[in-house]
């Protein structure tokens, strides 16, 4: 469905744009590769951001959740390539067909835009923004007000249709047993000090086991060499297990009785060796009502510890019930480090396509505002069951955790799709007319039809979801169809054109360091300002050999990176491990700083090989985590699968996209390892990211900056010295000196004569 969506939602926004080129009066292949240039850059950038939003739930450590990511991952890429190559074919296909009849002769201008329902929308917006963003951000604020309320709790089969076979079977149970039995706790026991079993009274038996040493007595009776024999339950397998009467069981079987939401405890079953023992808990609550998953918190941390403290034994509380309790509480854990790893990632990524610091702060912003709406509005029907009967439901269900992490995924890079639409056209009317007011108002009259319409897309793909017999999909379908009709509608057609004129020239503000720093990254502009896509590009200037930076900035952003590390992320002061992950980290930070441009593999500016370097990371820790997920705990040592990891590193640095700048992707990959390599048995790769880059990107950083103030210095001087006049020897030197040639006059260049 995702896939469906966003392929339509790309194809649309490509032939809306081809459409517009083609009325401007360009030929239908000039237009292809204008719309290619311009938007399709564009929407291979929203693409790319949708993918890492979803594939950054691998980094969550959670594998059903990382393969789902993944599996999103693809379809996306898989429609991007789609709407690339299929979607110019088509329109080499129909020629000017595409267009409506009535308007094939028509040549669609600017002024056009001035015209029209969109033109008094977003001239109502843009005339009044103040208004606009103050109205709409209390509306927002109101509807995402109910997710600070929210709780994470359990389904069971009573969420399914009155029909199925898993409500009937769930209220069957419930009826003739309680509602524990449909979630049964398991109870096991570690004991250190194996059980045995009991001596026996009768003294006739015990002269018996007493061991003779007539061999014909042992084999008469071979109770004497097997103690097991003298269990009951080999004669008759209904009788209780006499290792159950040890006094250390009686007690947990005595605690875990008394417990007020304990309905029913069975008499442990202990193994053959003696060391484990079980239980089965039958709770007085459902599996679904938060009562139980606080009986199990209760259980672990109260009622077994003061049952087994001093007793040589350790207790443990399982079964599907608790299971699903933990991974609620282990996706709750992760579900704002992830939100805040997506949201910084789209912040660098805008930053660097945009090279502004408003635009994507306000992106970020109100991607968050329209999720949180989102939010609300599934808390509000599920949670408190706020017209939960127009969806088919009885009444309030519980929210599962993982249910808001993907919704989180998926909306933010559906947001950032339209977010990047509007900023495209933004953009192009920015460099058109340089009226700020202006070329908001042309954006959104010239995108919003083509936003409402794919969010409208969406919204029907997801709202067919709420059709689905299961609870969960109802959630999904409510939630992602209430925030897409939320954030194109509220957010991208009346808060973030009011932001941007309330922010004026301002919009593209970024400070002169941070430019100088950046890639050039082009993904939007004035299709008709290209000239050739058949110019190749400008040599890079200068000693191809020379290093990017000189020695004592490498030593610098070493020492710095450091000193920052291990006061960050080694506070213990005996952690060698990651002693020396800091040091790797600074080094291959240091390092892709110094590559000279000459060099295979290293081709790009400061910027790039910054983001290539943290990159390489990042890919490096999916790599792994997916490794983990597929390879067994048991299977592997940490280390080779991290060497594995590099491999596939290492195998991206090949493609053809990336072989010209792979080395500072491998510099970041080989950080990552290495960091992983020596974390520990199970490393956690979403933990380890943040020392494995930071350390990096610190001396990256600092080389470059302490380079910007030596080299000038030192060439400086170098010029200084160098630069003695020097008498020619073939001139008189009272001679005068001879006149410079003349400049030749320019040849005159034809002017271009239009179609």
């Amino acid at each position: 469905m995702l896939g469906l969506g966003v392929g339509i939602d790309y194809a649309l926004f490509l032939v809306v744009k081809h459409r517009v080129l083609l009325q401007r009066g360009f030929d239908v292949p000039d237009s292809a590769a204008r719309t290619g240039g311009t938007a399709g850059a564009g929407m291979v950038f929203a693409g790319g951001t949708l993918i890492a939003a979803v594939s950054g739930l691998v980094l969550t450590g959670i594998s059903f959740l990382a393969w789902l990511g993944l599996a999103a991952a693809v379809i996306v890429a898989i429609a991007v390539a789609a709407a690339l190559t299929l979607v110019p074919a088509l329109f080499g296909l129909m020629g000017e067909r595409v267009l409506p009849k009535q308007r094939r002769v028509d040549v669609f201008t600017d002024a056009d835009l001035d015209r029209g329902m969109w033109a008094r929308i977003s001239d109502a917006v843009t005339r009044r923004p103040w208004r606009s963003a103050i109205v709409s951000t209390v509306i927002l604020l109101v509807l995402a007000a109910p997710t600070l309320f929210m709780q994470f709790g359990q389904t069971d089969g009573t969420s399914f249709p009155d029909e199925s076979p898993a409500y009937r079977s769930t209220v069957l149970i419930q009826e003739g047993f309680g509602p524990g039995r449909n979630g049964a706790l398991v109870v096991a026991a570690q004991l250190f000090t194996p059980v045995t079993f009991p001596v026996p009274e009768d003294d006739s038996e015990a002269e018996l086991l007493s061991a003779p040493d007539d061999p014909e007595s042992e084999a008469a009776d071979p109770r004497a060499t097997d103690p097991r024999a003298t269990d009951p339950r080999a004669t008759d397998p209904r009788a209780t297990d006499p290792r159950a009467t040890d006094p250390r069981l009686a007690v947990v079987t005595e605690a875990l009785a008394a417990d007020p939401g304990v309905a029913e405890v069975s008499d442990p079953v202990v193994s053959t060796d003696g060391g484990v023992a079980l239980w089965q808990v039958v709770p007085s609550t459902g599996p679904a009502d938060p009562a139980t998953e606080e009986l199990v918190d209760r259980l672990r941390m109260d009622v077994l510890p003061a049952a087994t403290t001093g007793q040589a034994m350790e207790a443990f509380v399982g079964g599907l019930t608790a299971a699903r309790s933990d991974l609620s509480v282990k996706v709750a854990d992760r579900l704002v480090p992830f939100v805040v790893g997506v949201v910084t990632l789209s912040f660098l990524l805008i930053m660097v396509a945009y090279r502004s610091l408003v635009i994507p702060l306000k992106a970020a912003a109100m991607n968050l505002l329209s999720i949180g709406a989102a939010y609300g509005l599934v808390v509000a029907v599920f949670q408190w069951g706020w017209g939960a009967s127009l969806i088919g439901l009885d009444g309030p269900v519980p929210i599962e955790s993982f249910v808001p992490m993907m919704m989180f995924a998926v909306l933010f890079g559906l947001s950032m799709d339209y977010e990047v639409f509007l900023l495209t056209s933004f953009r192009e009317h920015w460099e058109r007319s340089g009226d700020v007011a202006t070329a908001v108002r042309r954006a959104l009259a010239d995108t919003g039809q083509v936003i409402t319409s794919a969010a409208l897309i969406m919204v029907g793909v997801f709202a067919s979801f709420i059709l689905a017999d299961q609870t969960i999909a109802k959630m999904f379908g409510l939630g992602l169809a209430a925030a897409v009709a939320i954030d194109a509608s509220l957010v991208r057609c009346v808060l973030v054109p009011a932001i941007m004129v309330l922010a004026a020239k301002r919009t593209f503000w970024l400070p002169g360091w941070l430019d100088r720093l950046l890639p050039q990254v082009h993904v939007e502009g004035d299709p008709a300002a290209l000239q050739s896509i058949h110019q190749p590009p400008a040599e890079p200037r200068g000693d191809p050999s020379r290093p990017s930076v000189g020695l004592v900035a490498v030593v610098a952003g070493v020492a710095v990176a450091w000193f920052a590390g291990t006061r960050v992320f080694a506070e213990d002061g005996g952690a060698s491990a990651a002693w020396i992950a800091i040091a790797v980290s600074a080094v291959a930070g240091a390092v892709a700083s110094w590559f000279p441009r000459g060099l295979p593999g290293v081709r790009s500016n400061a910027g790039a090989r910054l983001l290539l370097l943290l990159a390489g990371a990042v890919v490096t820790a999916v790599a792994f985590a997916l490794l983990q997920s597929v390879v067994p705990s048991a299977g592997m040592v940490a280390g080779r699968l991290a060497g594995l990891a590099l491999l596939a590193t290492a195998a991206a640095a090949l493609l053809p996209g990336v072989r010209r700048n792979g080395l500072s992707l491998l510099a970041g990959g080989a950080a990552m390892a290495v960091t992983l390599g020596i974390g520990g048995d199970a490393p956690d790769p979403g933990a380890l990211l943040l020392p494995a880059a930071l350390p990096a990107a610190i001396a990256f950083v600092v080389s470059r900056l302490v380079d910007s103030i030596v080299r000038p210095r030192v060439e400086t001087s170098e010029r200084a010295s160098t630069q003695v006049p020097v008498a020619d020897a073939t001139r008189d030197p009272d001679s005068p000196a001879p006149e410079p040639a003349p400049e030749p006059a320019p040849e005159s260049t034809p002017e271009p004569v239009g179609r």
